[in-house]
């Protein structure tokens, strides 16, 4: 779409300065051999901060260019839906201070061999952008109005002059009509009159600028034709200078194959597209209503074809608002668009989650793992608890507990672990950290009130003269009051933890634009199945528990009034201790002989 196919930040930032050069006569793909042989590579690798929220401050777009440049990312596309000047102030400049920080942000780009891209969206949108403190928003365009798309160029020729070397046009989003007569008048109403004004804007944003256009156009997902569709291919299409960017086959798409790829790309006309990837972002979840982002999405990027780059020409990925924390799953990114037929998940994730800060890092990762891309989540701790709750089934409860309370310390300890590896990152996730601490003293509280109900049991094994072994120990039976009384603590408890907002271990509830995943908490689940085996033990505990019966190595032990037992055995070897009350709650030990 934008021209030659290359390998390497420099021959690309070369490719594309030799475009705007030559002003750019077609952008027709050619697509060369790859020098494997294998098809052509990805021309354009990136991001494109189009997220609605806070957009990243210029220091820290700054910092996240130079890392993109050191991972082998050469595109930014700098969207953000909230910066006011790009949509509700459109028609406005950008103040002097403001403009002089993007213009340096181009620079930075630039030295660092990334394509810093500019955008604007001055279209009716479908959700009103914030105008800057002491404005008013922007009248939208009127598409049939010269002194309307003067106003389209004015604002992005800044940007071209400093180097920039294409610019985009955002027509996502927005109402498919004008409310403007000139535009009824010159193109009448209607979906197929909203494509014709498309297209002359995007032409016309091209042969002033003299450079690449890149459309996000109103139907940005999906394969199926449209009446819009089609309106944009007739008459000639889009002028060769217009590439179209494309979310998949859906705004965030599960996964990407390149046959939906090039279906796309012929009903806008093209031979490829570029695809806007709407992973790790996480505005659908809060941010576009205004509200704080309750999920973070730190899982590896999955269910791109490894073939796409033979209907994209490129992938420009659409990240967080925390910049440091989005440098996890863009580290994969980038490890996919540089090798998508060797990329390994696993692999890459393992590898930037060690460059992010190593075992803290992974603990969070680990609990905030599921997208709509992948639904893996919280896999060690999903583990543990599991086997928890199924050891208090089978008696085994006491080593699973074990277990656990690893498992536990790893989640308390990583906010501390962070902080000393990454002080920025453990600045940026802080919520989401605490949350993951305060899920730990959860999940223990939890386990604590159902183990009240268990019988316990300890015991140890010392050699005696005759060269046997004395088993000794001691056993009590559940404790029904004791676990009636903690029981509307832990409930006060696991209110709490569900009323933060930062949320851990799996959605409680989260609208992903045409899905709502709701109850996949992997903490709230194993609560729950606590505190129902608790009321349901509660009554056979309080009438039968208290009688305990004991075995060591399968054979019964009689329990004295204190609940002491002391046998002898004649064998050495590990022998298994299992006490048993009348409720049928049981604990099971293994002691060494």
């Amino acid at each position: 779409m934008w021209g030659i196919r290359s390998r390497g930040r420099a021959v690309a930032m070369a490719v594309a300065v030799a475009v705007v050069a030559a002003g750019l006569a077609s952008l027709s793909p050619v697509s060369p051999a790859r020098g494997d042989g294998a098809g052509p590579d990805f021309v354009w690798r990136g991001v494109v901060e189009g997220y609605y929220g806070e957009p990243w401050s210029h220091e820290a777009r700054e910092a996240q260019l130079r890392w993109m440049g050191e991972h082998g990312l050469n595109a930014y596309l700098y969207a953000p839906k909230d910066d006011h000047y790009q949509r509700a102030n459109w028609r406005d400049a950008y103040p002097a201070a403001e403009l002089a920080a993007l213009v340096q942000e181009v620079e930075v780009a630039t030295a660092a061999g990334v394509a810093w891209i500019p955008n604007i969206s001055p279209a009716q949108p479908l959700i009103p952008g914030r105008p800057a403190p002491g404005t008013t928003a922007s009248r939208s365009i009127c598409f049939a109005c010269p002194g309307d798309v003067d106003a389209v160029v004015a604002k992005l020729e800044p940007f071209v002059a400093a180097g920039a070397p294409a610019v985009a046009i955002g027509l996502d989003d927005v109402l498919p009509l004008s409310p403007h007569p000139e535009d009824w008048r010159a193109y009448g109403v209607g979906a197929v009159a909203a494509a014709r004004m498309h297209r002359d804007l995007l032409a016309r944003v091209h042969h002033r600028l003299g450079v690449p256009v890149i459309a996000v156009l109103t139907e940005y997902s999906g394969t199926r034709d449209s009446p819009y569709l089609r309106a944009i291919r007739a008459d000639g299409g889009l002028d060769p200078g217009v590439g179209v960017m494309w979310t998949g086959t859906a705004v965030v798409s599960t996964t990407i194959a390149a046959s939906d790829a090039a279906a796309y790309a012929r009903l806008v006309g093209r031979d490829r597209v570029t695809i806007w990837d709407n992973y790790p972002v996480h505005d659908m979840t809060g941010p576009v209503l205004g509200r704080p982002p309750p999920r973070l999405f730190l899982g590896p990027y999955e269910g791109r074809d490894p073939d796409l780059d033979a209907a994209a020409d490129g992938v420009l990925v659409d990240p967080m608002q925390l910049p440091l924390a989005t440098r996890i799953p863009l580290a994969t990114v980038a490890e996919y668009l540089g090798d998508p037929r060797g990329y390994d998940p696993g692999a890459a994730w393992a590898r930037a989650l060690e460059e992010a800060g190593g075992a803290g890092v992974r603990t969070l990762a680990e609990n905030s793992r599921s997208s709509r891309l992948d639904r893996t989540e919280s896999v060690p701790y999903t583990a543990a608890v599991d086997s928890f709750a199924s050891a208090l089934g089978d008696g085994s409860w006491p080593a699973a507990r074990t277990a656990l309370d690893a498992e536990l310390a790893r989640e308390r300890s990583a906010p501390a672990e962070v902080a000393a590896v990454n002080p920025g990152l453990q600045t940026e996730v802080d919520p989401w950290l605490q949350t993951m601490s305060a899920h730990a003293d959860l999940t223990a509280r939890a386990a604590d009130v159902a183990e009240l109900l268990q019988p316990s049991v300890s015991a140890v094994a010392v050699p005696d003269a005759a060269g046997g072994w004395v088993v000794a120990g001691s056993v009590a039976g559940p404790r029904p009051g004791a676990a009636a009384a903690a029981l509307p603590g832990l409930v006060t408890m696991w209110a709490a933890a569900r009323a933060r907002t930062a949320v851990t271990h799996g959605d409680r509830l989260t609208l992903m634009i045409d899905t709502v995943y709701v109850g996949e908490n992997r903490v709230d689940r194993f609560v729950a199945g606590m505190v129902q085996r608790v009321v349901t033990r509660l009554v056979p505990a309080f009438t039968r528990g208290s009688r305990v019966a004991v075995s060591v190595g399968g054979a019964p032990v009689a329990v004295s009034s204190d609940g002491s037992f002391t046998v002898t055995v004649g064998r050495a070897g590990p022998l298994e201790v299992v006490a048993t009350d009348a409720a049928g709650g049981s604990a099971r030990i293994t002691v060494e002989t």
